[in-house]
């Protein structure tokens, strides 16, 4: 007897549209789907068809990454993160591990609300001491805050779970990118000042679930400087 799941997979026409290049809130979706081998079409779009259709209603909040299945446009990453995760039985049922998981994909938008001016910034000195500023006193700040999460909720190995989830994905592609080197300016040192974290970052960037990867792969040869 097929499961109500995998009939709802059979019907539904999955499509992830961003640039081409990879960036956390389209890469945890694919990360996602790939690890329950579900399939979906990756769209790939110019920023100048982008920015002449962004006001119209394929996109619905004038923003990227959007996710389609069938007729309807899922916008915001939050949502996106979660569907993905119900297909993929990597987000929780409990009402509280769902709280928990929530919060990282929070932290998640929060962070990147934060770095977001300096990315586009077109003066370079300006931009520079923005940098400095997230690099010496608000993303220390804000990981801190991160790794006291992880110290007062982790149960095992994983983030706030007894299992995988999407939060494991959210964390570990953050982490990646705020210590791969394609942030100008910013070398956060978590080696020695949040050792807990870089363990468990360790810990996901080891892990067969994600290292063995399609997507993964991509991810680590294309990343770009920002």
């Amino acid at each position: 007897m097929i499961s109500s799941l995998k009939k709802l997979l059979q019907k539904n026409n999955l499509r992830l549209v961003y640039f081409d290049f990879p960036f956390w809130r389209v890469d945890i979706c694919r990360l996602t789907l790939e690890i329950a081998n579900i399939k979906y079409k990756n769209v790939v779009i110019s920023k100048k068809y982008f920015l002449k259709n962004k006001k119209t209603q394929e996109f619905p909040f004038g923003q990227l990454p959007i996710l389609t299945v069938n007729n309807t446009i899922i916008s915001q990453t939050s949502a996106m993160i979660r569907y993905c995760g119900k297909l993929a039985n990597l987000y929780p049922n409990d009402p509280m591990e769902c709280a928990l998981v929530d919060q990282v994909i929070d932290f998640a938008n929060d962070i990147t609300y934060l770095i977001s001016p300096s990315i586009r910034e077109k003066n370079q000195k300006i931009k520079n001491l923005k940098r400095k500023k997230l690099n010496d006193i608000i993303l220390p700040e804000w990981i801190n805050y991160l790794e006291r999460f992880f110290i007062n909720n982790n149960l095992n190995s994983y983030f706030v779970t007894e299992k995988f989830t999407v939060s494991d994905l959210i964390v570990w592609r953050i982490l990646l990118w705020l210590t791969s080197g394609k942030l100008e300016n910013v070398d956060l040192k978590i080696e020695q000042r949040f050792p807990r974290l870089n363990k468990y970052f360790k810990f996901i960037s080891n892990n067969s679930t994600v290292i063995n990867l399609k997507e993964y792969s991509k991810i680590m040869k294309n990343q770009i400087n920002l």
